[in-house]
């Protein structure tokens, strides 16, 4: 059994003639393999073509995590009355700091979301990895955002280990990763809802099928910074709204997307292939 997640976009950054050697070799080990793991449907169906895997040997496992650390199912957070706090709203993202994964989609939503009405003091946290080869991506994105004067209004915290991924998504309101790349997992999006911080994302890969499997957030057009300024901006105003999705979220998480649920039907293909022979 072998476990897909991501490796098309390891594959397409190989130069040649390696690129081709590695996709063809891969595809030669296929009719080897039993059974190929993957997180969406969507991923299912992409590999399927990609490395022509015949559709009985996909088996969708969705992913989970492991919820500890992220939040009581029963304790809101958006809820500032009880804590008497007045901080300005924050839209967070949590990836690499990397093209396909949208910083400069984000960044230029930050941009048109505060010049609408009533959204001049929403922040903008930024946490993630960043290597060396995306640094001047990430500068420019930094340089644009203090280029408009906004060099108080955004904040990049570096990369977060397990524990600090808690601490910050409990600094924001909304999340949202516009990847590029059509995600295949979206690991980010169950670790920002099982914490209780509503997500808003583009409408392709796997992110359609976690909106629609936990109910926390909302889908925008991919690539169009003004549809998620205006998105992100509905949902600021709509504090009802953003509750209902951190509530529905946050128990579909803890309740079905937790690391148990996921080993379990991990397992449940082990078994289910155990009995079979070439």
């Amino acid at each position: 059994l072998v476990t897909l997640q991501g490796d098309d976009a390891f594959l397409e950054h190989l130069p040649e003639p390696h690129r081709t050697r590695a996709f063809d070799e891969i595809r030669s080990l296929v009719g080897d393999v039993d059974g190929f793991l993957v997180h969406s449907r969507y991923y299912a169906e992409f590999m399927a073509a990609y490395f022509g895997i015949p559709p009985d040997k996909l088996h969708v496992v969705p992913l989970g995590i492991d919820t500890r650390g992220f939040g009581e199912p029963q304790t809101p957070r958006h809820d500032e009355a009880a804590t008497g706090s007045a901080r300005p709203k924050t839209i967070g993202y949590l990836a690499r700091l990397a093209p396909e994964k949208g910083l400069h989609v984000l960044v230029d939503a930050f941009l048109e979301l505060r010049r609408m009405s009533g959204m001049n003091h929403v922040q903008l946290h930024i946490a993630g990895w960043l290597g060396e080869h995306n640094r001047t991506f990430a500068e420019s994105q930094f340089d644009k955002l203090r280029a408009a004067g906004l060099a108080d209004a955004f904040q990049y915290v570096g990369e977060v280990d397990r524990r600090g991924k808690a601490e910050f998504l409990r600094t924001l309101d909304i999340l949202s990763v516009p990847t590029i790349h059509r995600e295949p997992k979206g690991l980010f999006v169950l670790e920002s809802l099982a914490a209780g911080v509503p997500v808003v994302l583009p409408d392709h890969g796997a992110f359609p099928e976690l909106i629609a499997s936990t109910g926390g957030g909302c889908l925008v057009p991919p690539h169009d910074p003004a549809a998620l300024a205006g998105a992100i901006a509905d949902l600021l105003r709509d504090e009802p709204r953003r509750r209902q999705y951190a509530a529905a979220g946050r128990q579909a998480v803890h309740e079905h997307r937790h690391a148990e649920a996921m080993a379990r039907a991990t397992l449940d293909v082990f078994q289910k292939l155990g009995g079979k022979t070439r």
